[in-house]
């Protein structure tokens, strides 16, 4: 089950999933992960995928869209809120999958670490070769024993432009098409 603030994501969500042959796997719903004991019961997943807010409320550039806006900043959303919401989720040793934007790793994985969801593989994504990571990525486990593999950047695009190997071979793992440029 997906899950966000915005009615308006949430039925993009949708619409994607049954563009992408998804709808009978996936399904979504409009919820504050603040609020998450009203909609699920504790430890009820063996697995949580989160892509939240980046910016804490008043960081970072403003948006044209009051849509992207909350997007990116969340409202009161903190990264304290998502550790929170996946502690409550997860069952023991259930894993998270997270999504978040790259100078702010050591305030997520401290986080992460206080809520005892410990960090085990950690992939910084930069959009081309030579330039700074945009985004990480994190697998955690909710009861885990320390230790973290970092594992080696991955690059969305090469410098001669067009995706990288490692874009296509993760971007179609699960079968899914390629967007092209």
């Amino acid at each position: 089950r997906g899950m966000d603030i915005q009615g308006d994501l949430v039925a993009m969500a949708r619409r994607n999933a049954r563009r992408n042959g998804l709808h009978d796997r996936l399904s979504f719903m409009e919820g504050d992960i603040r609020r998450i004991r009203e909609h699920f019961p504790p430890q009820s997943f063996r697995a949580v995928v989160m892509n939240p807010p980046y910016e804490e409320p008043g960081r970072g550039r403003p948006c044209a869209s009051e849509t992207a806006q909350t997007a990116r900043q969340g409202g009161t959303c903190s990264i304290g809120d998502v550790a929170d919401a996946a502690h409550y989720l997860l069952g023991s040793h259930g894993r998270l999958y997270l999504v978040f934007k790259a100078e702010r790793a050591s305030e997520v994985l401290t986080t992460l670490t206080s809520r005892k969801i410990e960090p085990k593989r950690l992939r910084f994504v930069h959009p081309k070769p030579g330039r700074r990571a945009s985004v990480f990525l994190v697998d955690s486990i909710r009861g885990g024993r320390p230790g973290l593999v970092v594992e080696p950047p991955l690059f969305i695009e090469k410098e001669e432009g067009g995706y990288t190997e490692d874009f296509l071979r993760a971007y179609t793992k699960e079968g899914l098409s390629c967007p092209s440029r």
